[in-house]
């Protein structure tokens, strides 16, 4: 059995926050459920709530006056859906047979229901616990980075972390082939949880974009981060996030490291470049190729079909003697420009342009169609 009543609120929140671990096309029907645990905790009576699909868990955890103790699972999309249009301040929730009924002021729902058995155990979080960093420059950096990662391939689907500057600083990489993002955030090192775990920095870890596109999402206050040889965690007050480490040929043989720049070159301002991509992109067809060749004192963002063309002129420092020219995909382009910045700087090589800003640096490898210019 089980039963317990809650504050809606700080429920809800926490149903909202557990679902992100609910796969929309779960491999097995358990994992479309919601796994709720009431009872006493380190911090008190209260509950836990963890949706996973095997790989991916996001616990949950919100104060509770529990009746009694026990766990059950419940379809977890449908418990969300259910706490946004409940009314009254308090919810009690009690498995009456094989149904848990939730009542709420006028209203009273009930959902069928699984004892919690059922639903697969995670191990607990790793020990190594490495460090903190504020939940609003944790979002930040995630936002700018993640769009450079693969939408179509399931090995650069992910996120790279890593340690720098001696572990003051916390680097996020995300690469599709085509352009590579990587953000570089402070980083609040716990020194003595790595002398605990051996004296030694751990190397880097890979988690899946949607991971921390969704935690990104629900963080508030301070994010505690850490991870091993197997597993990945992330967690703040009222959450947790546990997420199997993801591997590949790809990461141990990729040199897109060696394509960094250091930041500078000349200066622009995203706005108009923003404005000027947006406008060639109108007439760029459906392969949305944009050129963009700098010349002296600016840039001229250019393209065209049969059915129209467009020429845009773009101030900036650039002082080269010679023009270079390049050709982008456009929504390389503005995924790049829209975290660098008011005023990105770009630099360029044979092939390769870097636009950086705000901690960003964001490297796109230029098509090879157009002559002299990669």
């Amino acid at each position: 059995m089980i039963s317990f009543t809650v504050d809606k609120e700080p429920f809800t929140q926490a149903v909202t926050r557990a679902s992100q671990g609910v796969p929309q096309r779960p491999v097995r029907p358990v994992y479309a459920g919601m796994h709720i645990l009431a009872g006493v905790g380190p911090a008190g009576p209260g509950v836990e709530l963890t949706g996973s699909d095997g790989e991916i868990t996001f616990r949950a955890h919100c104060p509770a006056e529990v009746k009694e103790m026990g766990s059950v699972v419940v379809p977890g999309r449908m418990l969300g859906e259910v706490c946004r249009y409940l009314t009254g301040k308090q919810i009690t929730l009690a498995l009456d047979g094989a149904r848990l009924r939730i009542r709420a002021g006028r209203s009273e729902f009930s959902l069928m229901a699984v004892t919690g058995e059922n639903y697969p155990q995670w191990a607990p979080m790793p020990p190594l616990a490495l460090g903190t960093l504020p939940a609003d420059t944790f979002a930040a950096g995630v936002r700018k980075t993640a769009p450079a990662a693969s939408k179509t391939e399931v090995e650069l689907g992910v996120m790279l972390l890593s340690l720098g500057k001696g572990g003051t600083e916390l680097t996020l990489m995300c690469t599709n082939r085509s352009s590579m993002a990587v953000t570089e955030l402070p980083f609040g090192l716990d020194t003595e949880a790595v002398i605990d775990g051996g004296g030694e920095l751990p190397g880097r870890a890979i988690i899946p974009v949607r991971v921390m596109d969704r935690f990104a999402r629900i963080a508030e206050g301070t994010i505690r981060i850490g991870w091993n040889n197997s597993l990945v965690t992330m967690a703040c007050d009222g959450v947790d996030v546990t997420a199997q480490q993801m591997w590949s040929k790809f990461w141990e043989e990729t040199r897109w490291e060696n394509a960094l720049f250091e930041p500078g070159g000349f200066v622009t301002s995203a706005e108009d470049m923003t404005r000027a991509v947006k406008m060639a992109s109108l007439v760029a067809g459906d392969a949305q190729r944009i050129e963009v060749t700098f010349e002296d004192g600016g840039m001229v963002i250019m393209a065209g079909d049969p059915e129209g063309k467009c020429e845009e002129w773009v101030d900036s420092s650039y002082s080269g003697l010679e023009q270079h020219r390049f050709a982008f995909g456009s929504q390389m382009l503005l995924d790049g420009l829209s975290g660098c910045g008011d005023t990105p700087q770009i630099t360029h090589r044979p092939g390769v342009v870097m636009l950086s800003g705000e901690g960003l640096r964001w490297v796109m490898r230029a098509r090879r169609d157009i002559e002299g210019g990669t």
